[in-house]
C-alpha cells in the first residue's frame, strides 16, 4: 500500500498547534539521547556537542529520495521512506489542517526526517517543484520557510541553509531546535543601512570571526524575503559562498559569508560544533574554534563589496 503523505496548507499553518507538534513528536523517537554538550568560551559562547554516533558521511542523500515527476503523484515523484513526514503548501483556507494525500502540490516543501540529527527536531526542508530540482533560493520558497518559523513561534527554532551544501544542485534547508542561542546571535551589531519605505534594517555583526550580516524588517515581511532572495541570487552569480540562519521566530535573517575554499556547515558557521571523538571534544577551545572560523570567513574587501551590494538592492526596492 502506498504511503499517504500529509500536507499542510501553508498560509493557514498554526505552528504551535500543527507543524511544531508534528515535527517534534515524529522526530523525538528518532533522536538518540545521551550525547554531551558544553559551552566553550566566556565571550563568544560556542556550543560543542559530543555525539559519537554522528558523522557527516552518514547524512542521508536527499537526491535519492527526490526524483523528477510529470504528475503530482507521490509514487512518481518521491521514493517513500519513513523519514518523509509531510508536505507544506500554500492554500487559501482560514484554518490549518493536516490532509492525508497521495499527491504533492507544485511549489511545495517536503519535510524529511534527518536520520542523524544534531539536536531536537532536526529535519530537512526540501523545496519541491514538478519536473525539476529547485536550484536557487527564490522568494516563494523562502517566504514559506520563514513563515514556518514565524508561526511555530518558538525562540529555540532555527532554519539553516548553506549555498555550498546543496546536493546535485538540489536546494534544501535544515530546521532544528537549539536549547541555547548560537554564538553569532549574541554578538553586538552595527547598523549600516535602513530604509523607511520597506522598513528594512541591515546590520554588520561585530566581533564575530565570520563576516556576517543581519537583515530585519519592522513591518514588511514580503520585502525582507524578496531582498534576501535577490541578494542570495547575486552572491551565487558572484561565486560568493554564504549561509543563511533564520532565528527569533522568523524576525531575523543572518547571512554568514564564507571563503569559497571552505565547506563549513551553516550551524558550524553559527557557532555550533559536533565532535564524534572524546579527545577532540575535550581539547576544543574558544581560540581553536575562533581561528577555524576566521580561516573560513570571506575577507574584509569582499565583505565591504557585499555590504554595498545589499544597499544597492534594498535601495532599488524603494524606487
Amino acid at each position: 500500500m502506498r504511503k499517504k503523505v500529509s500536507w499542510i496548507p501553508y498560509s493557514l499553518l498554526s505552528g504551535k498547534i500543527v507543524c511544531g507538534k508534528v515535527v517534534s513528536n515524529m522526530t523525538s523517537q528518532h533522536l538518540k539521547l545521551g550525547f554531551y554538550m558544553k559551552v566553550i568560551g566566556d565571550s563568544l559562547k560556542f556550543i560543542a556537542q559530543l555525539n559519537q554516533s554522528w558523522s557527516k558521511t552518514h547524512t542521508p542523500t536527499l537526491e535519492s529520495k527526490i526524483g523528477f515527476c510529470r504528475k503530482p503523484s507521490i509514487a512518481d515523484s518521491v521514493e517513500l521512506y519513513e523519514e518523509l513526514l509531510f508536505c507544506m503548501a500554500t492554500h487559501g483556507k482560514a484554518k490549518s489542517k493536516l490532509i492525508p494525500s497521495a499527491f504533492v502540490p507544485n511549489d511545495s516543501v517536503l519535510v524529511i526526517l534527518n536520520e542523524t540529527p544534531i539536536d531536537y527536531g532536526h529535519v530537512f526542508l526540501v523545496p519541491f517543484r514538478w519536473n525539476s530540482h529547485v536550484k536557487h533560493l527564490d522568494a516563494t520558497f523562502l517566504a514559506m520557510l520563514v513563515k514556518m518559523a514565524v508561526e511555530i513561534n518558538n525562540h529555540s527554532f532555527h532554519l539553516l541553509h548553506g549555498s555550498s551544501s546543496s546536493i546535485s544542485s538540489q536546494l534544501y534547508f535544515e530546521a532544528c531546535y537549539f536549547s541555547n542561542p548560537l554564538a553569532v546571535e549574541l554578538m553586538p551589531l552595527e547598523t549600516f543601512f535602513t530604509d523607511e519605505q520597506t522598513g528594512i534594517r541591515i546590520c554588520a555583526v561585530l566581533d564575530y570571526p565570520i563576516k556576517t550580516l543581519l537583515f530585519e524588517s519592522n513591518h514588511n515581511f514580503k520585502a525582507l524575503v524578496d531582498i534576501v532572495s535577490r541578494i542570495s541570487s547575486q552572491l551565487l552569480e558572484l561565486n560568493i559562498t554564504y549561509n543563511i540562519l533564520v532565528s527569533d521566530r522568523g524576525r531575523k535573517i543572518y547571512m554568514l559569508l564564507q571563503a569559497n575554499f571552505c565547506s563549513l556547515s551553516a550551524w558550524e558557521c553559527g557557532g555550533y560544533f559536533l565532535f564524534n571523538s572524546q579527545h577532540e571534544f575535550d581539547k576544543a577551545t574558544e581560540d581553536s574554534i575562533f581561528d577555524l572560523l576566521c580561516g573560513a570567513s570571506l575577507d574584509t574587501e569582499g565583505f565591504e563589496m557585499v555590504q554595498q551590494l545589499c544597499c544597492n538592492i534594498v535601495a532599488s526596492f524603494s524606487i
